[in-house]
């Protein structure tokens, strides 16, 4: 097909990276080229975005990751699949985060078929591979995948589905790494309202200088790697990090945000040797089994801000000639957008 005649298919398209790439591919080629696929509202937010998503020229579908058939209705021919709907709540303990592997693999065994010679593009996670205290939080292509977390293992096992299923299917894929994804319109509940709610109020957790150093991205820049990994022959049956290397610390983006929201910031006095035995425990509560998920997740965030949470997104910045948005104007943008 023409490239200027490409149709999308795009699963959780009202969901904030999926919103993104559907008013950016509608941009690109024009009125009728996305089919948008949408599952049950996770909040507000979302609620909002898709009724803005349906006075777009787009055909909607309902699509729900949780149960068989994962779709409902028809779906027009298309060229590109775009799956990136997810669960993505790391803080809840949840059966729907199986909607990132069993979801990933129905969803594939019933477009069947329709995939042959077709091209995927999926939104994976570093969470995938993680971090440990040796790498010092650092991630590259040489580093082995032990995920932490069930959601990073749910991506991991996607990973693989995929893969296994191009071959069975014959379509090709491009699986990106996400890391930390910034921008107007972020989840509720996630770091940046974290930032929000607690540094006015001056919080311990607000005002510590976490040192870990974190790899970060803005969502339009995703969007825009998205685009590109569906027409690149470059990007078929490679798996790429995403980074914009900037890799600020908490504390550096705790500063912005306060700068941002008008609150006076001033980090408390906190030497090396107690992140060291804070990096420790966390990693602990992490690794206990018999803990409840709150204080397991709350041990893998504290290792992550302690020891970093970077990956190396250099062959892909470096393919596509990137050029990212700065994260210190794009956070004001951000915080500017969302009251």
């Amino acid at each position: 097909m023409n490239p200027a005649q490409l149709r999308a298919l795009i699963t959780g398209a009202a969901g904030w990276v999926g919103f993104n790439l559907c008013k950016l591919w509608l941009t690109k080629y024009g009125p009728q080229s996305v089919i948008a696929l949408t599952g049950p509202l996770q909040h507000e937010t979302e609620r909002l975005r898709f009724v803005e998503l349906c006075q777009w020229p787009v055909q909607h579908v309902p699509l729900d990751l949780r149960r068989r058939p994962v779709l409902v209705g028809d779906i027009e021919d298309f060229d590109v699949l775009f799956h990136l709907a997810a669960y993505v709540r790391t803080e809840d303990d949840s059966s729907d985060v199986r909607i990132n592997d069993n979801g990933t693999r129905w969803l594939l065994e019933e477009l069947g078929e329709r995939l042959r010679n077709k091209h995927m593009v999926f939104t994976s996670s570093i969470s995938a591979v993680d971090t440990t205290r040796a790498k010092g939080g650092w991630m590259d292509a040489g580093t082995d995948c032990c995920p932490r977390t069930e959601y990073g293992r749910s991506k991991l096992n996607a990973e693989e589905i995929i893969k296994a299923e191009s071959v069975r299917l014959g379509f090709t894929y491009s699986i990106l790494r996400l890391p930390i994804v910034y921008g107007p319109g972020y989840r509720p509940g996630g770091m940046f309202e974290f930032f929000r709610e607690q540094l006015p109020k001056k919080t311990l957790g607000s005002r510590l200088p976490w040192p870990g150093r974190v790899s970060i991205v803005e969502v339009s820049d995703v969007a825009d790697i998205l685009a590109e990994a569906a027409v690149r022959d470059e990007m078929r049956g490679k798996t790429f990090f995403v980074s914009s290397a900037e890799d600020p610390t908490m504390a550096d983006m705790a500063k912005v945000a306060a700068d941002c929201l008008g609150v006076h910031y001033k980090p408390l006095p906190v030497g090396k040797p107690l992140f060291r035995l804070m990096g420790t425990a966390g990693r602990v509560l992490n690794g206990a089994t018999f803990l409840p998920h709150s204080l397991k997740i709350l041990g893998w965030r504290v290792s992550l801000v302690v020891d970093g949470f970077c990956c190396d997104g250099t062959e892909l910045t470096e393919l596509l000639d990137m050029q990212y948005s700065p994260w210190g104007d794009s956070f004001h943008r951000m915080f500017d957008s969302q009251p």
